[in-house]
């Protein structure tokens, strides 16, 4: 299945996939800087 085939189809899966993937970006920055302040 290629990528344009599936933005013709369904665009919103993309969005959500780019959502999903921010959100986890995001959520590991801040787990990584929790840590480093409960470190000191």
């Amino acid at each position: 299945m290629s990528f344009s085939l599936l933005l013709k189809v369904h665009p919103l899966i993309v969005i959500y996939y780019i959502l999903f993937i921010l959100f986890l970006q995001v959520f590991k920055n801040n787990f990584l800087l929790n840590k480093k302040r409960n470190q000191k």
